[in-house]
């Protein structure tokens, strides 16, 4: 018997994304090509961004990102099973 693991999918949009970086200062970053995926390194870009990790420092939120590699998407499943 297979067992099927429902998952939630949750989506930002285009504009909902400009605000989001505005917000945690990284939007100039993000322009400029400056973020890059945490697991190999590609700077991100609107057509390979896959996956945004919020990360809590001192009550600050900044994001990470995962690129669309497959091999990245891989290791964000394996860290977050």
């Amino acid at each position: 018997m297979a067992v099927n693991k429902q998952s939630n999918i949750k989506a930002i949009l285009d504009t909902d994304l400009e605000k989001l970086l505005k917000k945690t200062k990284q939007y100039n970053s993000f322009v400029d090509g400056e973020l890059k995926c945490i697991y190999c390194g590609t700077p991100i870009t609107i057509d390979n961004l896959s996956i945004i990790i919020p990360e809590v420092r001192c009550k600050n939120v900044s994001l990470n990102f995962c690129c669309n590699n497959s091999v990245c998407l891989a290791k964000f499943r394996e860290e977050h099973e």
